[in-house]
């Protein structure tokens, strides 16, 4: 509705600032409407505070909200994507500065499924090598709750007590040494798995003849 001439402001300094703020509205108008019909592409939308934090939208396989602190410190924002797995309908929580795995939220018709990282391969090393065939491969997993699930089974390769058969990666290492006994393979053949704070796993105490170990029974916390 027009403006009658006596509600107009008086002075030439408040209609230049009306005019500013008009303009202004009008600026922003225009803004939500091209961003209503725009097509949000890989190259997103990216929003950044006075103090440095920013955040991005992105479409497509790469859909994504990054979100940074803006440290110095911060070697990559973390992000939220969607479409995990093939789900109908997901949340992909990252945090790259922390370790390398994800937490993952999933909804679909029952409701929420799953909570907690995906699995990261283990790495062998000393000859020690997966199981294959019909065993699960060695991986392990941060959980929720704060600590690190190690999985899969594994054939010998040097069996030498204080031999370093696995790596675990900087994020999964525990704040002190444990250790675990485990099967060999057999009734007869048993092994202890030191879990180091290094992120060394190494054998001891080994009784018969190592034919394949399991990892499933190892969970530890990180602190």
């Amino acid at each position: 509705m027009p403006l009658r001439a006596d509600h107009l402001p008086m002075t030439p300094k408040a209609l230049w600032e009306a005019v500013v703020r008009l303009r202004r509205d009008v600026n922003e108008l225009r803004a939500s409407r091209r961003l209503e019909s725009a097509v949000i592409d890989t190259g997103g939308i990216t929003a950044v505070g006075a103090d440095g934090t920013r955040a991005s939208l992105g479409a497509g396989a790469s859909a994504a909200l990054l979100a940074s602190t803006g440290q110095p410190t911060e070697t990559a924002p973390g992000s939220v994507g969607a479409a995990w797995n093939g789900a109908a309908a997901s949340l992909r929580l990252t945090s790259p500065d922390v370790g390398s795995g994800s937490i993952v939220i999933v909804l679909d018709t029952t409701g929420l499924w799953q909570l907690g990282e995906l699995w990261t391969a283990l790495t062998m090393t000393s000859g020690w090598t997966a199981a294959g065939g019909a065993w699960q491969s060695p991986r392990l997993v941060r959980q929720v709750d704060g600590t690190v699930q190690l999985d899969g089974s594994a054939i010998p390769g040097t069996t030498t007590a204080g031999t370093q058969i696995a790596t675990l990666p900087a994020g999964y290492r525990p704040a002190a040494d444990h250790e675990y006994r485990v099967s060999g393979g057999s009734a007869t053949s048993a092994c202890d798995l030191f879990v180091k704070s290094t992120g060394a796993i190494t054998i001891n105490n080994i009784s018969g003849t190592l034919t394949r170990i399991s990892f499933s029974t190892i969970r530890f916390p990180l602190t």
